[in-house]
Parts: C-alpha cells; sequence; structure tokens
C-alpha cells in the first residue's frame, strides 16, 4: 500500500485529473463496521442489512474480535443470510457508521485511489474515535489501493456526487468541524483534490440532527442531472424550510428536483423518529431503504422509488434502531465502486437508416449527444412494432437515420458480457464492446430460430456471421427467453 499525506495547504496544487465515481455506477462491495457493545442494539439490524446486501453483491464487514466474528455470523444467519459468504476483516474501530469514517473513493489515472478525510466522532459527540480515523487506510492496505490522508475533518454522510464534476454537501457541516475554514478556499482545494467543476451548498439543519445536517438525509443524486429532495408533508413542522430550501438551491443550480414526502414521524418507545426515505443504498441491482412501519407511508416511498429506479428490486427494511441512533442504511454503509477504464470506440454509419446499438456504458445514452449528425427524431426502438425514443440501452437494436454517410466515435466503460430478454418472434439486439461470433452466442434454452439473425447494410439485408461492436440485429425468437452475450 501506498500511503501519502497531504498538506492542507499545498494540496491544491498536486492533483492530476481525477473523478469520484457515482453511487450507481458498477460496484466491487459493500463495507460495513460492526456495532460495538455501546451500539449493540444496532445487530440485528445490521445483520438484516447484511442479509439483504449480499443477493446483488459481495459484502465486507470489519469485527473488532473473533467473538464478534462468531456473534455476527449468527445474527446474520438468524437474518436469513449466509454468513459464509460474507468477507470477514478483524480490525480495532470505534463506531457502526462507516459512511461517515471510510474511505471516499477516487479515479485518477486510470487508478483507484483511497482518501481518509480526518473524523472526529461528529464533532466530538462520541469520545473514543482514533481507531476510526485508521481504517480507510486499512480498507486500502487490503485492497491493495494508494491511501490519501487529508488534513481537513468531514464524513461522507455529508459528501453527495455525481460522478461528472458536481458535489452536493451541506455547509454547516463544514463549519461545525472546521470552524477556521473559508468557503471560496475550501472550494479550490475540493475542486482540484476531486476533479469537481461545481459545488452546490446547502444550509440549515435540525436542531435534533446529530451530524449537523449530512446531505444524505436530505438529498440525493439519481442520475447526473437529477436529484431526490425530502419534503416535509407539514410544511409547518419546524424542519420543513431546511429541505425546501434545499430543493430551491439544488434546482437554481441547474438540477433536475423531484420531491419524496417525509409523511410525518414514528414514537418508537416514547423516542420520536422522522420518515425520512431518502437515506437509501444504492447497489448493483437493487434500492435498500428505509421503512417506518407505517404501511401508508412505507407503500407510498416503495411505489416512488420504483417510478425512479425502474431496473432495481426495491427493498424497504424497519431499522429503528439505527434510525433512532441517528442515521439510516446509507449511514451504516460503504460502497466500494469498480475502477472505471474508459475505452472509446469508432462507429461508422452511411446516409439514410441503418441499425445501431450501444456498445459501451456512458453516463448520457441520449442518441443527440451520442451521434450529433444523426437527424433529430429518427431513433426507433421495437416492441412489436416501432417506437420513437430519445435514448439507448445496452443491449437494444434500433433504427437511426443519417444525411451522410460518416462515423461517430463513443467513450465510455467497456461491456464484457450482456444478458438479453427477448420475446417471442422479431427482436431487435445489439452486441457488447467486442465482435463475437454467433456461435459464441450463449442460447441455454434454444430459443434462436437458426439462421435468422439479419444484418442490414444499404443494399439490404443479410445474415449475419459475427455481432460487431455499435451495429443492430434482427432475431426471430420460439419463445421468450433470454440470451447471453460474452467476451469470454
Amino acid at each position: 500500500m501506498k500511503k501519502i499525506f497531504l498538506p492542507f495547504l499545498i494540496i491544491c496544487f498536486l492533483f492530476a485529473e481525477r473523478r469520484i465515481p457515482a453511487e450507481w455506477e458498477t460496484q466491487d462491495g459493500i463495507w460495513l463496521q460492526w456495532p460495538l457493545q455501546f451500539e449493540h442494539w444496532m445487530r440485528p439490524e445490521m445483520a438484516a442489512t447484511v442479509s439483504a446486501i449480499q443477493n446483488y453483491e459481495s459484502v465486507h464487514l470489519i469485527v473488532q474480535n473473533q467473538n464478534h466474528l462468531n456473534e455476527a455470523q449468527n445474527q446474520i444467519q438468524d437474518q436469513g443470510g449466509n454468513p459464509d459468504s460474507v468477507i470477514y476483516h478483524i480490525q480495532a474501530h470505534n463506531n457502526a457508521w462507516l459512511r461517515d469514517n471510510g474511505p471516499v473513493y477516487l479515479e485518477s489515472d486510470n487508478q483507484l485511489i483511497i482518501n481518509n478525510m480526518q473524523f472526529d466522532s461528529w464533532g466530538g459527540l462520541v469520545p473514543n474515535y482514533e481507531e476510526d480515523n485508521a481504517i480507510p487506510c486499512m480498507i486500502a492496505q487490503w485492497l491493495d489501493l494508494s491511501c490519501e490522508s487529508l488534513d481537513f475533518i468531514m464524513e461522507r454522510g455529508n459528501l453527495e456526487f455525481n460522478g461528472a464534476g458536481t458535489l452536493i454537501s451541506n455547509w454547516d457541516c463544514w463549519i461545525d468541524r472546521n470552524p477556521n475554514l473559508n468557503q471560496s478556499d475550501l472550494e479550490v482545494i475540493l475542486m482540484d483534490i476531486w476533479g469537481l467543476d461545481q459545488i452546490v451548498w446547502t444550509y440549515g439543519h435540525s436542531q435534533y440532527d446529530v451530524t449537523t445536517g449530512h446531505i444524505d438525509g436530505v438529498a440525493r443524486f439519481i442520475n447526473d442531472s437529477t436529484v431526490v429532495v425530502s419534503q416535509y408533508a407539514d410544511p409547518n413542522d419546524e424542519d420543513a424550510w431546511i429541505y425546501d430550501a434545499a430543493a430551491e438551491t439544488i434546482s437554481n443550480s441547474g438540477f433536475h428536483v423531484i420531491r419524496i414526502n417525509m409523511p410525518g414521524y414514528i414514537n418508537y418507545y416514547n423516542w420520536i423518529i422522522p420518515a425520512i426515505y431518502v437515506n437509501w443504498l444504492q447497489i448493483d441491482g437493487a434500492i435498500i431503504g428505509n421503512a417506518f412501519n407505517v404501511p401508508e407511508w412505507d407503500n407510498e416511498a416503495q411505489e416512488i422509488l420504483e417510478f425512479l429506479f425502474p431496473e432495481q428490486n426495491v427493498i424497504l427494511l424497519f431499522t429503528p434502531e439505527v434510525n433512532l441512533s441517528g442515521g439510516g442504511i446509507h449511514c451504516i454503509t460503504n460502497d466500494q465502486p469498480s475502477l472505471t477504464l474508459d475505452s472509446s470506440l469508432e462507429l461508422e454509419h452511411s446516409a439514410g437508416w441503418n441499425l445501431i446499438g450501444l456498445p459501451l456504458e456512458v453516463l448520457n445514452p441520449s442518441y443527440i449527444t451520442l451521434f450529433p449528425e444523426s437527424i433529430e427524431g429518427t431513433l426507433y426502438s421495437f416492441s412489436g412494432g416501432y417506437n420513437p425514443v430519445t435514448e439507448l440501452i445496452n443491449g437494444k437494436g434500433y433504427w437511426l437515420r443519417f444525411n451522410e454517410a460518416g462515423s461517430t466515435t463513443i467513450s465510455g466503460t467497456p461491456i464484457n458480457e450482456l444478458t438479453l430478454s427477448l420475446s417471442e418472434g422479431w427482436n431487435l439486439i445489439s452486441g457488447i464492446s467486442t465482435s463475437i461470433t454467433l456461435s459464441d452466442i450463449q442460447d441455454p434454452d434454444g430459443i434462436i430460430i437458426s439462421g435468422t439473425i439479419y444484418e442490414f447494410a444499404p443494399d439490404g439485408y443479410s445474415n449475419a456471421e459475427i455481432l460487431e461492436p455499435g451495429t443492430g440485429y434482427w432475431v426471430r425468437i420460439n419463445n421468450p427467453g433470454s440470451i447471453i452475450l460474452t467476451s469470454d
């Protein structure tokens, strides 16, 4: 492990191009810290969280000692999980909130690097936090990554990145931890450290918020241009203005804002807990968020999240002990992104109609962005009939028209494997980032009708022999099912 300590005052001069991945990008795992004795009441809820996550991603669990490891295994099994599939790390720590004392991951020169911000237990709220400060660089050591220790104090729960150069953060939290900070100077530093183009500052926090206003309880990106912000159902609630002001600030900064209801409070053993639904964890294939055991509220939140994340399974867990302690599912987890190695492909097209596809994962799948020379309004998908669309989905084929022959270069993350769900009859498909022969298509149920994969050229259709990146193809299916395209 390479460990780099950077003086706070000169840190802004030391960096090349950098990027913080967004939380919806591909991940290699989720990390948690097993609660110690003073937070032991959270253990069943953390075990339930582990059980939910491990259906989709690898789980790393930091435990204090062998006894805690044994207990964690028992609790995970009690919650219906598989304790044997969890990766355990025995390491001294102080708290159960790895979102806050854990690492910030950044990409630089095709490498993944860990940043270790200083952690002071939310402004000294809880004593004995020194061991938590060592965790990010320990994770870097376990993952064989470089670790850079930064001189300012902050928690990752107050950092909301969109993966495209914007950070949303609450200034109240920064000035509480770092009373001598100047906002303008900090902006220069953060932009250089994390490769940012824009920082959106929100202000205000509830007097009951022990974090002094972490942004992950207020506003969350769902893509690089859209932010979900909580909205109190009671506009006269003493804290409603905080969320309304944040929504206005974010909207005025050029982002589309969607409000999600905070319908009220639950009473948990005479403790009052706000039903805040934005503190979700996004993993590969699922959204794991908080439920509050009020069916009307939870059902509404479930429907909204399913609408916002149509490709994800939405799982809401009732975690009142975690909520009572000051956080939610997002707060007790820390996502480890996969390293994004960008690739570029040059795609040629003919004058007139072309069958195309999207062979890379990209941040903006709009056809106008990807194919700026195309004729506006001519992108069509097929599902029993033609449908005009504006964005491309990996694995699907499309018609798109151009005035002149030419080429387009697309940059993004390579796709090495795709599973395509196909309907009976004709389907428009496209391939992955590399060329594959028809014999390499995995068709376990034999749903492809032999001899019915066709490519298109200006002189008409012909039988395809190879699926080329960025090209669309017709294929006929005898029964609904799935095929797999892979470069292996």
